[in-house]
């Protein structure tokens, strides 16, 4: 359980960083106007509403849900080394492909929780989980805003969202469940 709950924590501190700095960072580094940018931010958001929902179908029909979040962080960590470096014209399909790639993640996570803990522990194993999340959600924004204010430079804020992302890649590998 702690295994998942500490891919969850990484996972989410990746996206509370993602969601509260994005429209500041293209803003300032891409020259993106402010409701813009916080637009352009909503867009995993918005996937997302439609990807969790399929993806814990898909999880529950396919039952390789190590592979799922494999492959959603993974992706979430490679789409935010990479978006210093994306040029304004493709940021809605790296926006689109972050939601889908987010969208692998928390229905899948509570998921594997069920499972490892069964139907009696259930409630316990979704407040350990919500605990790591928010952790997550406590801990990166004010990280990623130090090295904002230190370093002045998207390039190595969006390296430490994909910092806090990158090491669950390797933990999906170690969790157990399907």
């Amino acid at each position: 359980m702690w295994k998942i709950t500490i891919y969850f924590f990484l996972v989410m501190a990746g996206w509370i960083g993602f969601t509260t700095w994005a429209p500041t960072l293209l803003n300032e580094s891409k020259g993106v106007p402010l409701g813009y940018a916080s637009f352009l931010t909503s867009i995993p958001m918005l996937i997302s509403l439609a990807g969790l929902p399929i993806i814990g179908w898909l999880s529950d029909r396919i039952r390789k849900r190590r592979v799922l979040i494999f492959a959603g962080s993974a992706l979430m960590t490679l789409l935010l080394l990479l978006l210093p470096y994306t040029p304004r014209w493709s940021l809605i399909p790296s926006f689109v492909i972050l939601g889908i790639a987010f969208s692998f993640v928390p229905g899948t996570v509570f998921s594997i929780a069920g499972e490892v803990l069964g139907p009696g522990s259930s409630g316990t194993g979704f407040a350990i989980l919500n605990t790591g999340a928010n952790a997550g959600w406590a801990i990166a924004p004010y990280l990623i805003g130090l090295v904002l204010d230190y370093t002045g430079s998207a390039t190595y804020s969006f390296l430490i969202m994909s910092i806090f992302v990158a090491p669950s890649i390797m933990l999906a590998l170690l969790i157990r469940g399907k």
